[in-house]
């Protein structure tokens, strides 16, 4: 198979994309490093939005992840160990609230089968949680043992 770049889009310099997700034409890129969203039309290759996940926070924090439901993208920020929520509307993002993870890093967060549930895994904790959509609550905490730290031979 003969791969080969079709076309580039140039993003603020430094702000260290980590994670994207398509959505009606538009990336949605969360950034490790500046702690942004930035919305890309993707028909005219540029960024349409910058905003950022952390709502005034000065501490050290890094964006992970981003995930939508229903109109609505989540963003999990580690250090901060919050979740931002936003309302989609009309390809914008609209601040509506930071909820935490109830867990400290989060790698990853994925949606329950049901989309009921943001499912977060927490490193530096050991856990992984389930938080409720609608309220933010922390309805389950599961404990694992550390198995981030590899294994000895």
């Amino acid at each position: 198979m003969d791969w080969h770049q079709i076309d580039e889009i140039h993003l603020p310099k430094g702000c260290g994309p980590r994670h994207t997700i398509v959505y009606e034409g538009y990336l949605y890129t969360i950034t490790e490093y500046s702690n942004e969203v930035l919305v890309i039309d993707e028909t005219k290759r540029e960024v349409q939005q910058i905003i950022s996940t952390t709502q005034g926070y000065a501490g050290n924090t890094y964006g992970a992840t981003v995930l939508i439901q229903n109109h609505y993208l989540f963003a999990s920020n580690r250090g901060l160990d919050t979740i931002a929520r936003y309302k989609i509307e009309h390809h914008r993002l609209v601040y509506q609230e930071m909820m935490p993870t109830y867990g400290k890093h989060s790698r990853h967060m994925i949606l329950s089968k049901d989309q009921t549930c943001i499912i977060s895994f927490n490193k530096n904790s050991h856990t992984i949680t389930y938080l409720d959509i609608t309220t933010g609550k922390c309805i389950l905490t599961i404990p694992y043992a550390n198995v981030s730290c590899g294994v000895e031979y």
